[in-house]
């Protein structure tokens, strides 16, 4: 446990906790900071989602009281990213920064994929540096700053600015500290920084963002945002009442509204998160995505002068009955009625008979629709048949099989389907590790006992580790395993032969074998039996050179 742990600042990321914690301790190197922190030199410098928070909890002094939830909830992006996602997501995104490594969290929560830009370098805002020097005697990175899509400080209003620190770039284990290295205090100002409506809107964007970095994310339902962006799309009509959005007009809607800010935040230049966004959710959008909806329901107003009708208002409403029973009651006729509510006529039919008004009107009579044939039956049919015709089949082949049937069932009946598919196969379990001391003493003999039985082989067979794994029905094994058989390598180069001393040794075998048929051969017998080349080693040369004096005969000039 750390005798020492600064004191967090307001709005301060984690990674600036870490770093001035390793500024303050003069650390010799960054990897011992991590080891003093986590346990563990094998921990990256992340900027947004760091893992392993409860490894760094436990180090902490406890007298601060730095739970791995709060620094998960107060110290890092985790509330910004999960604050519209569904609860289960919540809770198993913040089980993975605390139990490991944060590995994949981007692909959890679905920003794998986004198009929006993720700030490759910590960025500052010169007014916050000021205030910070002055306050505390030394500068920090803040959790908002780093925020996609905030160009701009939400407390000062002033443009943040790129320092040169871009975490895992050649610095993905060590935590770079906010200082005098990282200011450039001369640094010129945006073009759209003099521009007052673009502004405006930037700030808003980020202190939105910075809102939601305040509150410990409960998770949504996405049918819940769903519903409630189409409610909302309806009563500025931009929908039908039915929730049928007009496409077009959203759009035009959308671009008027930020078209001061389009050319500046990349998010508004390319739109087609738009339309998915007010649909069914099928995968989850950026936080940023639903910030920029947000803010234009707040700030979008029907255009002035505009050719469309206003849509008929909502009807299943308290005061539109009163008004349709004083209308019924007072002998109106149906056009009358419906003008004068506002409403089409077929409207005025539907709520009467719904009330059960005695108008003077016929009621409004929908034709009655023949019932649709369950298909169920017919498809469990088919799917039962094909098990009978084939009952080898499994569930994965029977799928492939009946790609449509399997569709329907597992929508519409899973727990039919469940009951009435073949029970998966029992899987084998897994083998057990291997002891490699074990594995590489044995192999070890069996290679010394193998290298035995090659050398008395006639004609000659070179002892080879190719042919040493062949012999023992492991070709390659070896090879692809030499980290982990260190007896066995020794016990190689003892046995393994040279081509030279292979040379050597099929020369002796040559000599005899000529020998024992016309007694003592001459050296060009001897080269051609043994299959050596025209020139050979030195040593090899000599041998032969030997063989010819031993004969009797003088070497061939060369």
């Amino acid at each position: 446990m750390l005798p020492y742990f600064p004191a967090p600042y307001p709005d301060e990321l984690l990674y600036s906790l870490l770093a001035r914690y390793h500024r303050h301790t003069c650390s010799i190197s960054p990897k011992r900071t991590l080891e003093d922190l986590f346990g563990s030199r094998n921990v990256r410098a992340t900027m947004d989602l760091p893992g392993h928070l409860g490894a760094l909890s436990r180090h902490l002094p406890p007298d601060q009281d730095l739970t791995p939830e709060r620094l998960a909830i107060e110290f890092t992006l985790f509330p910004y990213y999960t604050t519209f996602q569904p609860p289960a997501v919540v809770t198993d995104v913040l089980a993975t920064l605390i139990n490991g490594a944060a590995d994949g969290i981007h692909l959890r929560l679905g920003m794998a994929t986004s198009t929006v830009p993720t700030p490759a370098a910590l960025r500052y805002c010169p007014a916050c540096y000021t205030v910070a020097l002055g306050r505390w005697g030394e500068r920090y990175w803040r959790r908002t700053h780093q925020l996609p899509g905030v160009l701009v400080c939400p407390d000062h209003g002033v443009p943040l600015v790129d320092s040169g620190v871009i975490p895992g770039l050649g610095h993905q284990h060590e935590f770079i500290a906010a200082d005098d290295r990282t200011y450039e205090p001369d640094t010129p100002p945006p073009q759209w920084a003099n521009d007052e409506r673009c502004r405006n809107i930037l700030l808003q964007v980020a202190a939105r963002s910075a809102v939601l970095l305040t509150v410990p994310p409960q998770g949504v339902d996405p049918a819940d945002m769903t519903a409630s962006n189409r409610h909302a799309l309806v009563d500025r009509h931009l929908a039908s009442t039915n929730g049928r959005v007009d496409q077009r007009q959203l759009h035009d809607a959308f671009n008027t509204a930020f078209a001061p800010v389009r050319a500046v935040l990349q998010e508004l230049s390319e739109t087609t998160w738009l339309p998915s966004i007010v649909r069914k959710h099928r995968h989850a959008f950026h936080p940023l995505h639903h910030i920029l909806f947000g803010l234009f329901l707040d700030r979008y107003a029907p255009l002035p002068n505009t050719t469309r009708s206003a849509p008929p208002r909502r009807v299943a409403n308290r005061e539109f009955a009163c008004q349709l029973r004083d209308l019924v009651s007072h002998g109106n006729g149906l056009r009358a009625t419906a003008r004068a509510l506002g409403v089409d006529t077929n409207t005025v039919r539907r709520h009467t008979a719904k009330l059960d008004l005695a108008a003077p009107w016929r009621p409004l009579v929908r034709p009655q629709l023949p019932a649709k044939e369950d298909p169920g039956p017919a498809i469990q049919e088919r799917w039962m048949k094909l098990q009978c015709r084939e009952p080898q089949l499994g569930r994965k082949a029977l799928a492939d099989r009946l790609p449509a049937e399997y569709t329907w069932l597992y929508r519409h009946d899973r727990a039919w389907l469940a009951t009435h598919s073949p029970v998966p196969a029992a899987r084998l379990p897994p083998a057990g590790r291997v002891d490699w001391k074990t594995a590489d003493h044995d192999l070890a003999i069996a290679l010394s006992d193998t290298a035995r039985t090659i050398i008395p082989l006639v004609p000659p067979v070179r002892v080879t580790l190719a042919e040493l794994e062949r012999r023992l029905g492991r070709p390659g094994w070896i090879g692809k395993r030499r980290i982990k058989l260190p007896e066995t390598l020794t016990v190689l180069s003892l046995v393994a032969e040279s081509v030279e001393s292979f040379q050597l040794r099929r020369i002796a075998w040559a000599r005899e074998i000529l020998e024992q048929s016309d007694g003592p051969a001459p050296t060009w017998k001897i080269r051609r039996l043994a299959g050596l080349p025209d020139r050979a080693s030195d040593r090899v040369e000599l041998a032969l050179t030997a063989i010819d004096s031993q004969n009797g005969r003088t070497a061939p000039c060369r």
